[in-house]
């Protein structure tokens, strides 16, 4: 069988970006100096892979992950509808989901940034701000989850394992 491959390099970044957000997370009351080092590690995972996404190879290029209001919204009826076909990489709503996980992760890395600076030492606006991103993080990786489920049971196999082992599942 002849399977479209998931670059290592985006692998590695996957996995570093779950990785340093879950631990941010899990030591953030534990570690001040911790919790902030792997959030620059997050932000710069980010940031490398805009720029891998800008520069890199065709099939990681981020314009694969844009797709119109419209195009989400005839996608979402067509899901409901049963009708959505298997999407060959990210469908609409995974997109987008994906765009907004990068945004929130670089939001919450300039903002963790902010809070180090004598401007905005102690500002309670932009903590709450911090907590709000973190809670919308927290959010999206678990409609990250959900989807990657449903898209799981839809195609009949485990699509994360594509994230591990680099191999795609055949549409």
């Amino acid at each position: 069988m002849n399977t479209a491959r998931i670059a290592l390099p985006l692998r590695l970044y996957h996995w570093t970006l779950a990785a340093s957000c879950i631990a941010a997370w899990a030591v953030e009351s534990a570690s001040r100096s911790a919790h902030v080092w792997l959030g620059y590690v997050a932000a710069a995972a980010v940031l490398w892979r805009m720029g891998y996404g800008l520069w890199g190879p065709p099939d990681a290029r981020l314009n694969t992950l844009l797709h119109s209001p419209r195009r989400l919204v005839q996608w979402l009826r067509a899901l409901l509808a049963g009708r959505a076909a298997l999407a060959h990489g990210y469908n609409p709503l995974a997109a987008w989901n994906v765009l907004a996980m990068l945004a929130t992760v670089l939001a919450l890395g300039i903002g963790g940034f902010l809070l180090r600076t004598d401007a905005f030492w102690g500002d309670e606006t932009l903590q709450t701000l911090h907590a709000l991103a973190s809670d919308l993080l927290w959010s999206l990786v678990a409609l990250h989850l959900l989807g990657l489920a449903v898209g799981s049971w839809r195609a009949r196999y485990p699509l994360p394992l594509a994230m591990i082992d680099g191999k795609e599942p055949p549409h």
